[in-house]
């Protein structure tokens, strides 16, 4: 999914996108600010959701959105 998106934003020509392939459950991402935060039916697969949420939320910017 993630070649899928990249390619995506490339055929698109976006230039303020990117995409990140991390483990949120093992670590957190202190050096990382985002405005949006996309994900599809990713939750159904983490163990500890609250976590991971939790841990999104401290990268999302104030004002920022996420869509899940």
């Amino acid at each position: 999914m993630i070649h899928q998106i990249k390619q995506k934003i490339s055929r698109s020509n976006i230039q303020n996108a990117d995409t990140l392939c991390f483990d949120f459950e093992k670590d957190s991402l202190p050096n990382i600010n985002t405005d949006y935060i996309f994900m599809a039916q990713v939750l159904l697969h983490i163990n500890n959701v609250e976590l991971v949420l939790a841990r999104l939320y401290d990268v999302l910017n104030v004002g920022g959105h996420h869509i899940y």
